[in-house]
C-alpha cells in the first residue's frame, strides 16, 4: 500500500505535535519526582480515565481482538470483557485506598502494609520484575503488532519504521514524564479512537451494512456457524467455528472459570500498575473514582465493538487466513482509501506511542523509587533521581525489543501471562480485606503460581493436554492453598504497623475489626462500609455489561433488546451516581463532626 502526499504531511504534524507537547512540559516534569511519575498529582478525572484507555488501546489490542473474534467468534472477546470485572473491583472498592495513601509507586504500599526483611525484599523483586520483565513483555508484544501493520500495509524495512517511532517516543517521554506522556495520551486516544470508528463505518458500509454482517457470515459459513459467532455466549459444540484449535473451543465451563475466577485470580483486582499510578496522579479521590469509571465505559464498550465488528467482516473476506493478527492490517488494506491511510496510520501511531510511552514511565518509576532510591542511594537530589529515572526508562525499551524479537503470537502470549499471574490475584485481595496477611504470603503465591504453570506447561510437552480452564483453575488452587498454609505458619504483622496501616487506608470490613477497634475512630480516613462499595460494584458491572451489550444487540440485529439494555445502563448509572454523592456528603458531614468534637 502506497501512502500519498497527503497522507504523509498528516503523519509529519503528528510528529510535530506529540513532539511539541513534550517540549511544552518539560520544564513542569523537571521540578521533583512526583512531577515525572504522577504530574504533580493533579490531573482532572476524564483526563486521568482518558489516559488510562489510551494504554490500554495499544497496538497490539485491535490485533489481539480480532485473533479472539476469528477464534471463537464475539464470545471469544470475553477474554478480555472479564476483566472489566477487575477494573470495576478497582474502581469502586480500591481507587480511594490508592489515593489517600499518598504513595509515589504501588509497591510503596508493600512496606506501609508489611514490615521486615521479607517486606524489603518482596518490594525489591516486583520492582525488577514489574519494572523491567513485566513491562518488557508488554512492549515486545505492542511491537510484535505494529511489526505486523507496517509489514501488511506499508511494505516499509519494520526495523527502520519502528526505530524511528521509538525514538520520537523517548524524545517526550525522557523530556516530559508523565506530565507530557498523558497530554499526549488523550491527543493520542482521540486519534485512534477515531481511526477504529471509521474503519468500522467503511467496512460495514461496503458489505450493506450492519446486516450485511450476517448476511456474509452465512454465505461463507453457513447458518448455523454464522449464529455461532454472532452469539455473546458460547455455543455448544455441534456448532463448528471454522478456526478454533481442538482444546481451545470457548465453553460454558471456560466461560464461567472467565467470569468466576480469572478476572479476580489473574489480575490485579485492586488495579494494575499503570491504572494506579494514574489514579495516584489525580486530584482527589472523586477524580480518581470517576477516572475509573470513564475508563471502563470508554474502554470496554466504546472501543471494543469497533475492533469486533472488523473482525467479523474479515472472517467472511479473508476465510483462509489464518495468521489471524495479519486480519486487521489487511481490512485497513482493502477498505481505507487513498487520504484516509494517513490518518489510520497516525492512529496506529497514537496507540504504539501511547502504550510505549506509559509502560516505559511506569517501569521506571518502579526501578527508581523501589530499587535504586530504597535499595542503592537512599538520599540524593530530586534532580538526580529523575535522571537516573531516565536512563532506566532507556533500559525498560531496550528489555522490550529483546522480547519482540522472540515473540510471534499476540493472543497466545496473553493468554500465558494470565495463566502465569493465575494464582496471585486473591493474594492482592487478600492483604487489603484480612489482617493476617504477611509479606511471606506474597512471596508463597509468586513462586507457586510460577511452580504450577512450569508444571502444567512441562506435563504438555509431555503430552498431557489440559483445557484452558482447568490451567487457569489448577494454579489458582495450587497456588491459594499453599499460601494459606504459609500464612499460618509464619509470624502475623506486628499490630503498631497494622494500626499505622489502617490509619492511614482505613481499608474496613471485618476481616480488620480486630485491628480497628484499637485504633481511634476519629483519626481514621472517612469512608463507607466495605458493604456499600460491594453493592456499587455489583450495580456497576450490571450497568457496564447491559451497556456493551445492549450496544452489540444494536450492532447485530436485536434493536430493541439492545434499547433496554442501554436504558437499564442509564437506570443503574443514576443510582450508582446518587449513591455516590450520598457517600461525599456523609464523609463530609463525618469530617465536620470529627473537627467540632
Amino acid at each position: 500500500m502506497e501512502l500519498n502526499v497527503v497522507d504523509l504531511i498528516v503523519i509529519v504534524i503528528y510528529f510535530a505535535i506529540v513532539i511539541g507537547v513534550g517540549i511544552y512540559f518539560t520544564k513542569r516534569a523537571g521540578k521533583s519526582m512526583e512531577d515525572f511519575f504522577l504530574s504533580g498529582r493533579s490531573l482532572p478525572w476524564w483526563v486521568a480515565g482518558s489516559s488510562i484507555a489510551a494504554m490500554g488501546f495499544a497496538a497490539d489490542t485491535p490485533f489481539m481482538v480480532t485473533e479472539l473474534v476469528r477464534r471463537n467468534g464475539v464470545a471469544g472477546n470475553w477474554f478480555l470483557w472479564c476483566f472489566a470485572l477487575s477494573n470495576l473491583c478497582a474502581t469502586f472498592l480500591f481507587v480511594r485506598f490508592w489515593r489517600r495513601a499518598k504513595i509515589l509507586t504501588e509497591l510503596e504500599i508493600i512496606e506501609e502494609r508489611y514490615e521486615g526483611r521479607s517486606a524489603g525484599f518482596l518490594r525489591g523483586f516486583q520492582s525488577v520484575f514489574y519494572g523491567i520483565v513485566f513491562s518488557a513483555l508488554n512492549i515486545g508484544f505492542i511491537m510484535l503488532a505494529m511489526q505486523s501493520f507496517i509489514t501488511v500495509l506499508l511494505g516499509w524495512n519494520e526495523y527502520v519504521a519502528l526505530a524511528v517511532m521509538l525514538g520520537v517516543t523517548m524524545i517526550y517521554a525522557l523530556a516530559a514524564g508523565l506530565w507530557g506522556i498523558v497530554a499526549n495520551e488523550v491527543i493520542q486516544f482521540c486519534i485512534a479512537f477515531f481511526g477504529s470508528i471509521f474503519l468500522a463505518v467503511v467496512a460495514i458500509s461496503a458489505v450493506g451494512g450492519f446486516s450485511g454482517i450476517e448476511t456474509r457470515l452465512v454465505e461463507v459459513f453457513g447458518s448455523s456457524t454464522a449464529e455461532g459467532l454472532l452469539s455473546f455466549v458460547p455455543v455448544g459444540e455441534e456448532v463448528v467455528k471454522p478456526f478454533v484449535k481442538t482444546g481451545n473451543e470457548f465453553t460454558w465451563t471456560l466461560f464461567f472459570v472467565y467470569i468466576f475466577v480469572i478476572w479476580w485470580s489473574s489480575e490485579k483486582a485492586d488495579g494494575n500498575g499503570m491504572f494506579i499510578q494514574r489514579i495516584m496522579a489525580t486530584k482527589n479521590e472523586t477524580h480518581a473514582f470517576f477516572a475509573g469509571v470513564w475508563f471502563n465505559i470508554v474502554y470496554y464498550a466504546f472501543l471494543m465493538w469497533p475492533w469486533i465488528l472488523v473482525a467479523l467482516i474479515s472472517m467472511a473476506d479473508f476465510p483462509e487466513l489464518t495468521d489471524h493478527k495479519l486480519a486487521y492490517p489487511m481490512m485497513i488494506k482493502k477498505y481505507l482509501p487513498a487520504g484516509m491511510r494517513g490518518i489510520m496510520f497516525a492512529a496506529f501511531l497514537a496507540a504504539f506511542m501511547s502504550s510505549v510511552d506509559a509502560l516505559i514511565n511506569w517501569g521506571s518509576s518502579y526501578m527508581i523509587n523501589d530499587f535504586y532510591k530504597r535499595f542503592v542511594r537512599r538520599k540524593a537530589s530530586q534532580r538526580h533521581y529523575i535522571w537516573v529515572g531516565r536512563a532506566a526508562m532507556i533500559l525498560v525499551l531496550g528489555a522490550g525489543i529483546g522480547v519482540w524479537s522472540i515473540t510471534d503470537s499476540i493472543a497466545d502470549a496473553w493468554k500465558f501471562m494470565a495463566e502465569l499471574f493465575s494464582g496471585l490475584g486473591a493474594v492482592w485481595l487478600a492483604r487489603w480485606f484480612w489482617w493476617r496477611v504477611n509479606a511471606w504470603t506474597e512471596i508463597t503465591a509468586y513462586i507457586l503460581s510460577v511452580v504450577g504453570c512450569v508444571t502444567i506447561n512441562m506435563l504438555e510437552m509431555g503430552g498431557i493436554i489440559f483445557p484452558e480452564w482447568q490451567r487457569y483453575v489448577f494454579i489458582c488452587i495450587f497456588s491459594v492453598t499453599g499460601w494459606l498454609i504459609v500464612t499460618f505458619l509464619t509470624d502475623p504483622v506486628s499490630e503498631e504497623k497494622l494500626k499505622s496501616f489502617v490509619k492511614r487506608v482505613n481499608p474496613g470490613g471485618p476481616g480488620w475489626q480486630r485491628i480497628t477497634t484499637q485504633v481511634n475512630q476519629e483519626k481514621l480516613p472517612a469512608g463507607p462500609p466495605l458493604s456499600f462499595n460491594l453493592i456499587s460494584f455489583a450495580l456497576g458491572a450490571v450497568a457496564l455489561f447491559s451497556f456493551i451489550f445492549g450496544l452489540g444487540s444494536i450492532f447485530l440485529g436485536s434493536a430493541l433488546k439492545g434499547v433496554l439494555m442501554i436504558t437499564l445502563f442509564f437506570v443503574l448509572g443514576t443510582v450508582i451516581y446518587r449513591l455516590e454523592q450520598f457517600r461525599r456528603e456523609t464523609e463530609k458531614n463525618d469530617l465536620k463532626k470529627a473537627v467540632s468534637d
